[in-house]
């Protein structure tokens, strides 16, 4: 999507509801703690500036997988690995 146009789409349909939604998670924290959703509010309260960015910017993407793919190392899938000779050494 051509940057000002995902810009304006972001600012004119996701800013309202975020705006209107912030105030009522900061004072919802307490019960979200009792629903478990207090791990994943606490995560999107936390990255408030980020998040706004976003809305504000249509050149900033809201997903950041193919950053993070680029920069992780090759290294980082290997826990998962079953068939090297750790895993099979481990069975």
């Amino acid at each position: 999507m051509i940057p000002i146009i995902a810009g304006l789409s972001a600012r004119n349909l996701s800013r309202p509801l975020v705006d209107e939604s912030s105030p009522g998670l900061q004072l919802s924290k307490p019960r979200l703690a009792q629903v478990r959703l207090d791990e994943p509010m606490a995560y999107r309260l936390k990255r408030q500036d980020g998040f706004s960015l976003f809305l504000d910017d249509g050149r900033v993407d809201i997903d950041s997988n193919l950053v993070e793919n680029a920069i992780r190392s090759p290294a980082d899938g290997d826990a998962a690995y079953q068939g090297g000779e750790l895993g099979l050494a481990s069975k």
